[in-house]
């Protein structure tokens, strides 16, 4: 999760300084933290699930993306009313975090998956 938030935040400088962003999101960390730590207690909380569960499992996943993305907009709403000045680049980073972030975790809720 680490890698993920640090290739982000180069991602974003690399932006920058090429001209696709004007200026640097001001939320960047804490959008980086907030869906890191979103990520990783998600994955947690259904890791606990067991295989024999698959109806459980799916059921708990769903509800998880959804609130995740209910959460993550009422986050986004906030930071963009903070500062709407750099509300596309708060933007950006949010989606672009979203996807690598959920990305992340299917790929490792997979492999823990079959492992069994």
């Amino acid at each position: 999760m680490l890698v993920a938030g640090t290739a982000l935040a180069a991602g974003a400088v690399i932006l920058k300084t090429t001209g696709w962003l004007e200026t640097l999101p001001s939320f960047l960390i804490p959008i980086l933290a907030l869906l890191a730590l979103g990520t990783v207690f998600i994955f947690y909380r259904l890791r606990r699930i067991p295989h024999t569960h698959t109806d459980k499992f799916t059921t708990a996943y769903l509800t998880s993306i959804v609130l995740k993305l209910l959460l993550g907009s009422a986050f986004l709403l906030l930071v963009v009313l903070a500062d709407a000045k750099s509300a596309f680049e708060n933007a950006s980073v949010f989606l672009a975090g979203y996807l690598v972030f959920t990305g992340l975790e299917v790929l490792f809720l997979m492999r823990e998956k079959n492992k069994s």
